[in-house]
């Protein structure tokens, strides 16, 4: 019996997590998440719940048309979701805290691939889909004949090569962290939304079992000409650190213009990827910004007018204001913009600068914005308030809200302590069992 007291209980968080994550105001369960709700509890009855477990634009030159191998987008990966059950319950996770939100973030995994099936099959994925995976910074040294580029498959934050399951590891490990931190906490921010939640599973679950097997490098003598395979390169076998970074040496009798294409295990690829002229000298990017600090909302100016081509004309700016990888303007050739940062925090801004053969170069500045002092409201719901002991409560303190910012940790006081329990910290839905009869004060 308590063991699927436990379960159940278990499914009922991880229900309050979908309706969290799906906006849905409290009162307005339909009959299909009630449905749900029931799937659920028949799952964790029979032992199934029991688990432990990027928008950029296209950079440089336009696409270059590749003559080999055309990417078969008939091609489809059928997707089990018992194994998805199975591959969740087997995940082992450090701590206790992370094992509880990986069982949560795992249900809902699975909850939105449910919601992908197409009629007649199970949820598909597409190999290698461009959207997710195109090389977007691709850059060729002249001095020393590379050319370089960084991986990107969105959903895969363990980077290993594939987006599935073990994806669900990096969020539950940095749950409820701000992702402007650190670059490494931006990767896993799938959603964008500047905090690591369970908004990010929804990138594994449109891109499950999307895999780089590796690239092939493309060469052609003119931009618009047919370009023909000239190397390989095999993603590296993990752990891999973040950035994962790939350098090509390009042989002296190359073709001018050079190409880098994903490839999936089958050696499926797309058509065209972003291009490179290996002749141009690149440009020199150059940013400033006004004010570089101050409360939220902060209005920021920025200025590249100092960036330049050696060699050209620059010919377009693209802004990246939060630093999350993905561009949020393009100017065209004007090297001016304008931003107003709405949330607190640590932002990478950056402008990306194309010159008129193609190439590209990056300048960044940090803003800081800061909280403009308006402090969080802490709202609790309790249930039951009495009963009989050992009696069970659930606290809720899903209704707390920061006016100016986000809530990034919540710390609870058990029976007039001063010490916290941190057990429950950072999580807005403890449930905590009180063993002797009297009573306990509880602070949030």
């Amino acid at each position: 019996m308590n063991r699927h007291y436990c379960k159940l209980r278990n499914v009922a968080k991880s229900f309050a997590l979908l309706l969290r994550s799906s906006g849905i105001p409290k009162g307005q369960i339909t009959a299909p998440l009630l449905f749900v709700l029931c799937v659920l509890i028949f799952c964790a009855i029979s032992g199934c719940s029991n688990t432990t477990a990027s928008k950029r634009g296209t950079a440089g030159a336009e696409n270059a048309p590749i003559a080999t191998n055309r990417f078969e987008s008939g091609t489809v990966r059928i997707v089990s979701l018992d194994d998805v059950e199975s591959a969740a319950r087997s995940l082992a996770v450090a701590s206790p805290e992370a094992a509880e939100i990986s069982g949560q973030l795992a249900a809902e995994l699975l909850y939105r691939l449910r919601n992908m099936t197409l009629p007649g099959t199970r949820t598909v994925s597409i190999p290698v889909n461009p959207d997710w995976t195109k090389v977007t910074d691709l850059s060729f040294s002249r001095a020393a004949r590379v050319l370089a580029w960084s991986y990107r498959n969105s959903g895969d934050y363990n980077l290993s090569g594939e987006v599935g399951v073990p994806d669900i590891t990096p969020i539950a490990l940095n749950y409820l962290k701000n992702a402007t931190s650190e670059p490494r906490l931006a990767g896993i921010d799938g959603d964008g939304s500047g905090i690591i939640d369970s908004g990010d599973i929804e990138p594994i679950a449109l891109n499950y079992l999307n895999r780089v097997e590796g690239y092939k490098i493309f060469g052609a003598d003119t931009q618009s000409g047919q370009f023909i395979e000239i190397g390989e390169l095999a993603y590296p076998i993990g752990p891999n650190a973040f950035p994962v970074r790939f350098e090509f040496s390009v042989p002296e009798d190359a073709p001018r213009f050079l190409s880098v294409i994903p490839f999936d295990s089958d050696g499926l690829h797309d058509t065209t990827g972003m291009t490179v002229d290996s002749h141009n000298t690149l440009p020199v990017a150059a940013l400033s910004a006004n004010p570089l600090s101050g409360p939220v909302p902060l209005e920021v100016s920025f200025d590249a007018s100092a960036s330049y081509d050696p060699d050209g004309e620059i010919v377009r700016y693209e802004w990246d204001f939060d630093g999350d990888g993905e561009p949020d303007l393009d100017t065209g050739d004007i090297p001016y913009a304008e931003y107003s940062y709405e949330t607190k925090g640590l932002f990478q801004a950056s402008v990306i600068v194309f010159d008129d053969l193609g190439g590209f170069a990056t300048a960044s500045v940090t803003v800081t914005a800061e909280s403009a002092g308006t402090p969080p409201v802490a709202l609790l719901n309790v249930s039951p308030l009495a009963g009989d002991a050992p009696l069970t409560v659930t606290f809720d303190a899903s209704g707390s809200f920061d006016p100016d910012g986000e809530i990034v940790q919540y710390e609870w006081y058990w029976g007039g302590s001063t010490e916290t329990d941190t057990r429950f910290d950072g999580w807005w839905y403890p449930v905590r069992t009180f063993g002797y009869p009297g009573e306990s004060e509880v602070v949030l």
